[in-house]
């Protein structure tokens, strides 16, 4: 599963389990559920690091310390095993507020749920390659215990899946995210190219030689946020700004292209899609190297394509896309009619089988 959602619910709900025992907690017993204070704190900075930052998770990272510092002196009974002999006023106060809190947040993310993808379903394998290194003196794989510069998201055709052809005959499809989005946004769009055969790359990237806000907020965990709220707080701004991101998305796509000849051929041909943000830089990129790709395709030229810069946000974030104006989506049609669009536009000589496997899939 490639989404925060479940981990937010668990939170929320131990939270809510947290905060309910005043009601049915009897004096002269050891408060033994505190210790689900700490552990939602615990979760909640794991569940960031793990999918990166958005307004849930770090309205719940919120909660979680609040509800950590209300807790507390129970924390410090609990641990000196000493029995409960009453709840201040104060006490019951602020977990009522907890409560209170946690229930509401709880509801709205259950309504704002995504629409939950497995690349199973479209007999796709994921796998995701961690880099080491810098944009001017290259990448290659991180071992286990370094931290990663950069992570390369893979998908591709099971083994057994008919492709449409020799994997020497398919380009690949590279896709270059927008910054208010990342690889996890476009993940479904992927699965559906795979499976008609084609092997689909995406880059996310924190080294440090490229930044991007100049500030704390270039922390990979939190720039998506950033980015998010940025545009937030002045559309007009960000999107006059957006030629200062053409440097540093230049240096992405060089960076992915050349981990793809590393790691498929040298001679790969490679079919690049976009959003809104890497419009410019593709196109200085296709004037310089006009023999690397197959074709360009910018997913704002697709009318299907609602949300340009955010990714499929309406159906894997739909409170984001609810922020923006978007509205959420229940099921994946539009994803699919912007899969068949850019299965049209592959190569023709080259995907005339992926294009029969996808009107079989409709």
């Amino acid at each position: 599963m490639n989404s925060s959602f479940l981990g937010e619910v668990l939170i929320l709900v131990l939270l809510v389990i947290n905060s309910c025992r005043i009601f049915f907690l009897k004096y002269g017993k050891i408060d033994a559920l505190t210790v689900l204070a700490p552990v939602c704190v615990i979760l909640s900075v794991l569940q960031i690091i793990a999918w990166n930052a958005d307004f849930f998770s770090i309205l719940i990272f919120t909660v979680s310390a609040v509800a950590f510092f209300i807790n507390f002196r129970a924390l410090l009974r609990f641990a000196s095993g000493l029995y409960v002999d009453h709840y201040s006023i104060a006490f019951k106060t602020g977990a009522a507020l907890i409560l209170f809190v946690s229930a509401v947040s709880l509801g709205i993310l259950l309504y704002f749920r995504p629409v939950i993808v497995q690349p199973s379903d479209y007999k796709a394998v994921q796998s995701k390659v961690r880099l080491v290194g810098s944009f001017v003196g290259g990448f290659h794989t991180a071992s286990a215990f370094e931290s990663a510069d950069g992570i390369v998201t893979v998908c591709a055709p099971v083994p057994e899946q008919p492709s449409a052809g020799s994997g020497a005959e398919l380009p690949c499809v590279l896709i270059i995210p927008d910054k208010r989005a990342d690889t996890n946004f476009y993940l479904p769009y992927m699965y559906m190219l795979s499976k008609c055969g084609f092997t689909v790359y995406s880059g996310d990237f924190s080294a440090r030689d490229v930044k991007w806000f100049h500030s704390a907020a270039d922390v990979c965990f939190f720039r998506r946020f950033f980015s998010v709220c940025a545009y937030l707080k002045n559309p007009h701004q960000y999107e006059a700004e957006k030629e200062f991101y053409t440097f540093n998305i230049s240096k992405e796509i060089d960076a992915m292209v050349n981990f793809i000849r590393r790691n498929a051929s040298e001679n790969q041909k490679i079919f690049i899609v976009y959003d809104w943000m890497a419009d410019t830089a593709v196109s200085d990129y296709a004037k310089l190297h006009p023999d690397v790709a197959d074709g360009f395709l910018n997913l704002c030229d697709f009318e299907e394509y609602v949300t340009p810069g955010f990714g499929f946000v309406r159906q894997l974030e739909p409170f984001t896309a609810f922020r923006l104006g978007f509205g959420k989506s229940n099921d994946l049609k539009e994803i699919q009619l912007v899969a068949d669009r850019t299965l049209s536009l592959l190569p023709q000589e080259k995907n005339s089988q992926a294009e029969e496997q996808s009107n079989d899939a409709e």
